[in-house]
């Protein structure tokens, strides 16, 4: 995956994040955001 997917992965995940209600799905959201930037910087280092 190119570096501006990972991003825009992020920032989807991010936005769609803060317009949930659910304190639950936003922990997910959350979490998902988190998975995806360390992926990323992951895979910047290997």
């Amino acid at each position: 995956m190119k570096t501006n997917y990972l991003l825009a992965a992020i920032l989807v995940s991010s936005t769609v994040g803060a317009f949930i209600s659910s304190r639950s799905m936003k922990t997910v959201a959350c979490l998902i955001s988190a998975v995806i930037a360390l992926y990323a910087l992951l895979r910047q280092v290997i």
